[in-house]
């Protein structure tokens, strides 16, 4: 399931990425055709970068609300609430231990 998501989340970012490439290419050909100045295609592709880079921010975000969701309704613990609970255990494990021995 976390996989799913982890998918998920990678194909969002790469469909960013082939933005950002698509954006330099139409800038390439807009720029042949219209004879625009080299400052006003890079100044359009920096916008189109910056877009595209908070788009993919927004979909990381949307990503990560999207699988906590799912982890929660499919009450799957956390790597941290596993972690907890192995400390927990051990604490436990050494209390008694040391319980045992004064025994």
């Amino acid at each position: 399931m976390v996989q799913f998501f982890t998918k998920g989340t990678r194909v969002g970012i790469g469909l960013a990425l082939l933005t950002i490439e698509k954006a330099a290419i139409v800038v390439k050909k807009i720029n042949g055709k219209a004879r625009v100045k080299k400052e006003e295609a890079k100044k359009t592709v920096g916008e189109l970068i910056q877009k595209a880079e908070s788009a993919t921010k927004d979909i990381r975000i949307l990503m990560d609300s999207v699988k906590q969701s799912a982890m929660s309704k499919l009450d799957i613990p956390s790597r941290t609430e596993i972690k907890n609970l192995e400390n927990r255990i051990r604490e436990l494990e050494t209390k008694d231990n040391q319980e045992a021995s004064r025994l």
